[in-house]
């Protein structure tokens, strides 16, 4: 017998299906099933299984379509799924929980992104509408529906002139008007509906101020959610009831609670403002109260959260005459530092016309001082209320009297966590109140604020256009230049974008369209650096800006550029970023044609070690069902991986899973990543979260459940993880020569007693593959078990597997050596 020889053949290589066997490198293998590796570290390792993050069932115990990692200022975090029509939030602290909070009705979509914006986080299904949720669960619709049509001349509900007074040095005319719809939910800013009709104007003009005046009913009320309304007009008037005027001449009249039906603009006036001169403490927490009572740049601090006093005796006794129209409050506030900033204080405020036995409105009303410019150590005036706003019911003039009336002043934090002493302090200097009555003194003028709108110039044409109009339903999108830009399901090929800032405002004009040579749609929308990324399924493009009514010209055109037209992204869930060594952010996708990276200038393969229509199911002639556009993409950078979630061919659902490494030990010559897998779990949903800053990633399966991935070695799922690699197909003594295999050796770690599979399959010549008697080892103690085999071949593989019994610990493989002998002698072959 010759002598021996040993052959090393390392692990590392990764899974290579696109080539043949033969022709593989050194390490590359045919196999790599529930395997995986992890950074710096050339072994490969049995891939770990899954526990069951919720005991309970979701609502249905359907199948978890989307999830998505919510994560507040404030340090609070919650884990977002979504089943069949509803959405649900986890408080996210363990790697257990249940679902406490059903957001119900949002459509049955099939996917769930979200997009977060000033500690507030936008869902996106796309179905019905999208979801704003806050920081302490609560939820609403995102945005508002516009109004449409408002009667006009001599219809039901138009404008209607009455007896009262007008003011005179707006001359006689035609006045014209528009309404809105406002949104005051108790946690963010005041929103505001568009008007997109046609404004509307009585049936004859207004000729004599002295003793006329203009009614206004509300329209059909379009958001349910709307608190409110507002009254614009326009502040010139026409000699006819055409040409009707731009919109940028409207100016506010009145602000009304939503319980009002009608409101005067005209015939008002208002009472001096009057400051408290009593009060009574709620809840304590107000320091020096008595300094509302005066403007003298000292006032009174509080830093409690919940802290609640009612101010009295404001002195209206014997003052008012009229008709009560609306009340207004003011104050005189700061912030001592910017220290205020992350918690967010709130100002809550209602009236009470009995003692305290009751206030209104009934949701208080509010404002968040920070949103305010210049408060920040300055004093600033903040006015809640207004001429036309009864905080939600009708009032008489005695109730306000020293006896019953009070405003209820109540401090909150938007973000309530610990915070250094003297953090979120709202310091009041001033409080006073003003009652608008119907008097002969009028309160109709065009100094209000004007109607939101944006002005763009195209082809030296410039047109006017409502600002807040109403979102799209999106299932992708993400912030750009401080706008939220958003798919629209309902225009697929084009994607809408907000005001700076004003993310519930989304201009009409304010939209790219990609109508491109191939019928195509919208899939991705992600922000790569400085960069927009619009995914669209067969082409790929970046946007450089957003047009916006302050370019000189309103040119889309020019926004964006093409990454590549002939690859795109599959699906709304199939892309993710990554950081390859700390190093530039990369997007990485799947596109029909693999798996694909860009850096937002050019395109490049993730890998080439696929035969990918082998690996996932793509739509063929007789069976066009796209399968593929429900993959998943997710970037575990705790272990630098990404996790491709698929359906392969045979089935109709993402039953398996391929993870590619991107750590610097697994990166190939050419740039590509290698591969393992595939890696059974059957997931519709993936997403990552942090626990105290530790990255966790989970699924979402059916029946109602997630899981918490890479945890033990069994499938809380049901699922087995049989671990099985299997090397290239080698010939160690050269094509047309034979050797002999005297002994394996195999380095292995400790890791429990886990029973490692070793088969054999050798080839001479043509000939098919011989399957060989295999041989077990265990993994009890780490080291090089010797595993005596007398196998003579041209070319030869080796399986290394779970095949009697799959166990419930770790395989962690660095290589195999062969002990050849008879290298090169003429063995007869059987």
């Amino acid at each position: 017998m010759a002598n021996t020889q040993p052959f090393a053949e390392p692990l590392n290589g990764g899974l290579v299906t696109a080539r043949d066997p033969a022709l593989l490198e050194a390490g590359e293998l045919t196999q790599a099933d529930d395997a995986v590796y992890y950074p710096n570290d050339p072994a490969i390792h049995k891939v770990k299984g899954r526990t069951k993050y919720n005991a309970v069932a979701l609502g249905g115990a359907g199948v978890v379509k989307g999830l998505r990692f919510l994560e507040f200022d404030a340090g609070n975090s919650y884990l977002l799924a979504h089943e069949s029509n509803d959405l649900y939030l986890s408080a996210f602290a363990d790697e257990t929980g249940s679902f406490a909070t059903t957001i119900a009705d949002v459509g049955s979509g099939s996917t769930l992104d979200a997009v977060h914006h000033g500690n507030r986080y936008i869902a996106l299904i796309g179905d019905t509408s999208n979801r704003l949720i806050n920081p302490d669960t609560s939820s609403r619709q995102h945005g508002l529906a516009p109004i449409t049509y408002l009667p006009t001349g001599t219809e039901t509900g138009a404008p209607a002139i009455v007896s009262g007074t007008f003011n005179a040095e707006l001359t006689t005319g035609w006045f014209f008007f528009i309404v809105t719809e406002i949104l005051n939910d108790g946690q963010n800013p005041t929103i505001e509906s568009t008007f997109t009709g046609k404004p509307a104007t009585a049936s004859a003009a207004l000729t004599t101020p002295s003793s006329q005046a203009y009614r206004i009913t509300r329209p059909t009320t379009i958001n349910t959610n709307a608190t409110g309304w507002r009254v614009y007009m326009s502040q010139f008037p026409g000699t006819n009831p055409t040409p009707i005027p731009n919109l940028n001449t409207f100016r506010l009249m009145k602000e009304m609670s939503a319980a009002d039906t009608t409101v005067d603009i005209g015939n008002t006036g208002g009472s001096a403002a009057r400051a408290p001169t009593g009060e009574t403490s709620i809840v304590a927490g107000w320091s020096n109260i008595d300094k509302t009572h005066f403007e003298d740049n000292v006032g009174t601090r509080n830093s409690v959260d919940g802290a609640t006093v009612d101010l009295q005796t404001f002195g209206f006794d014997g003052t008012l005459s009229g008709t009560v129209t609306g009340i207004e409050v003011f104050f005189r506030i700061r912030t001592p530092d910017y220290g205020v900033l992350k918690r967010i204080p709130i100002i809550f405020v209602q009236l009470s016309p009995d003692n305290g036995a009751n206030f209104y409105p009934s949701t208080a009303a509010y404002f968040i001082p920070t949103d305010t410019p210049g408060i920040i150590a300055a004093y600033q005036r903040i006015s809640v209320g207004g001429d036309g706003n009864k905080w939600g019911r009708t009032w008489a003039l005695t109730d306000f009297n020293n006896a019953n009336f009070r405003v209820r002043m109540r401090y909150g934090l938007k973000n309530n966590f610990a915070a250094a002493s003297g953090n979120a302090i709202a310091d009041v200097d001033f409080v006073q109140v003003k009652v608008y009555t119907t008097t002969s003194t009028p309160s109709v003028n065009v100094s209000g604020q004007s109607f939101r709108t944006v002005n763009v110039s195209v082809a030296g044409v410039t047109s006017t256009y409502p600002a807040d109009g109403q979102p799209p339903v999106a299932t992708t999108g993400d912030m750009f230049e401080g706008q939220m830009v958003l798919n629209d399901t309902q225009d697929q090929s084009i994607i809408r974008y907000s005001l700076p800032e004003y993310i519930e405002s989304f201009p009409s004009i304010y939209f790219l369209n990609f109508e491109t040579k191939v019928q195509d749609f919208v899939t991705c929308i992600r922000r790569l650096g400085n960069k927009l990324i619009v995914g669209l399924k067969q082409q790929i493009y970046r946007i450089n800006y957003l047009p916006r009514e302050t370019d000189a010209e309103f040119d889309r055109g020019r926004a964006y550029e093409a990454i590549s037209e002939t690859e795109g992204i599959v699906g709304t869930q199939a892309s993710c970023l990554f950081s390859p060594d700390g190093g530039a952010l990369l997007l990485a996708y799947i596109s029909h044609a693999g798996p694909r990276y860009t850096d937002g200038f050019q395109s490049f393969s993730l890998t080439d070690d696929l035969d990918w229509g082998a690996t996932v199911r793509l739509p063929v002639s007789g069976t066009a069902a796209n399968y593929l556009q429900n993959c998943i993409l997710v970037n575990y950078g705790i272990l630098q991986q990404i996790w491709l979630y698929y359906t392969p061919p045979g089935q109709t659902t993402n039953t398996k899973a391929l993870v590619f490494h991107y750590n610097k030990a697994h990166r190939k010559g050419n740039g590509t990543y290698k591969v393992t897998g595939p890696i059974a779990v059957a997931a519709m949903a993936a997403t990552t979260g942090r626990i105290g800053g530790n990255e966790i990633l989970l699924s979402g399966q059916s029946g109602g459940f997630t899981y918490v991935e890479d945890r033990g070695y069994t499938d809380a799922s049901g699922g087995t993880l049989a671990f099985a690699v299997k090397t290239r197909e080698i010939y160690s003594a050269g094509v047309g020569r034979t050797a002999t295999v005297e002994n394996l050796f195999i380095r292995h770690n400790q890791d429990a007693t886990s029973t490692v599979t070793v088969t054999p399959y050798t080839r001479y010549s043509n000939l098919a593959q011989t399957t060989q008697a295999a041989k077990t080892f265990t993994t009890a103690q780490a080291g090089v078990p010797k595993l005596p085999f007398h196998h003579n071949h041209e070319s030869i593989q080796w399986k290394l597997s779970e095949e009697a019994v799959v166990g419930t610990t770790g395989i962690r493989l660095s290589g195999i050596i062969m002990e050849n002998s008879g290298t090169g002698l003429p063995e007869p072959r059987p």
